[in-house]
């Protein structure tokens, strides 16, 4: 009886962890994509206290549509790259719109909103602190975008190309 026990009880663990894996694998990819989407955001820049603050400050201060601006205006400079350039139809009037309600937006957020951290953070951590605060606004303002469920369907879609069995593989040597 305990044997029977015991198997019974590795085989329900072995379906769970097969479960769990394939959770997390599947979270797991839609984190790396989205992961990978921030680094277009990144900078080399230090990141002090007063940094982080502006960052925060930023975020605190921007709406979903002041974000979706910071996106959009991502993706019509990027699509300029000569290298994605015949992926993206981005027309002038596009980019010339998102670089205005960009410029809109910057302005009201280091001149405005956030005029006090701007001025201890710049201080403290130079320009860099400028590109840290952004940084931070970039990865929330993706995140954000990242969840629809429309991107959501897209990155799974990357699943049919991985192969599961070397993520798999990798999974069970992180969980030794």
């Amino acid at each position: 009886m305990v044997v029977r026990e015991a198997r019974l009880s590795s085989v329900t663990f072995q379906a769970e962890r097969k479960r769990w894996t394939m959770r997390n694998l599947r979270s797991s990819r839609i984190k790396i994509a989205t992961i990978s989407i921030t680094c277009l955001l990144s900078f080399n820049a230090h990141a002090g206290t007063s940094s982080e603050e502006l960052g925060t400050c930023f975020v605190q201060s921007t709406s979903g549509k002041d974000r979706v601006t910071l996106v959009r205006w991502i993706f019509n400079t990027i699509a300029m790259n000569p290298r994605v350039k015949d992926i993206a139809n981005v027309t002038l009037k596009s980019r010339e719109d998102s670089s205005k309600e960009m410029a809109l937006l910057y302005e009201r957020l280091v001149f405005s909103d956030c005029k006090q951290e701007t001025k201890i953070a710049v201080g403290e951590d130079g320009l860099a602190s400028l590109e840290h605060g952004f940084r931070r606004l970039g990865e929330i303002a993706v995140n954000e975008l990242m969840v629809d469920p429309a991107v959501q369907n897209e990155v799974r879609g990357l699943e049919k190309y991985l192969d599961v069995n070397k993520w798999n593989a990798l999974s069970a040597e992180g969980s030794n």
